[in-house]
């Protein structure tokens, strides 16, 4: 299974079906301030601020490439955490 994100570390299990309900379970964990400050608390990175950003930040965030590895980090972080990857 190819991963749906570029740059993963983590894949989610399962067929190609599943991804719908994998992305899902991102933007829910993106809704939920309780998942957004246990990322924070472990990684140090503000996803809200990384997703909220605009302007100026926004495009220096993308051209350093910051705004995608703390999305690939959020994706890995919830896929370990709350979809749960085989061993």
């Amino acid at each position: 299974m190819q991963k749906p994100i570029e740059g993963m570390t983590q894949t989610p299990y399962g067929d190609d079906e599943m991804i719908p309900a994998w992305i899902g379970l991102l933007r829910y964990a993106l809704s939920k301030e309780e998942c957004r400050e246990e990322f924070k608390m472990e990684t140090d990175i503000d996803i809200a601020d990384v997703i909220n950003s605009r302007g100026l930040n926004s495009l220096i965030d993308q051209a350093t490439g910051y705004q995608k590895n703390a999305i690939i980090k959020f994706a890995d972080w919830v896929t370990k955490k709350l979809w749960g990857v085989e061993e």
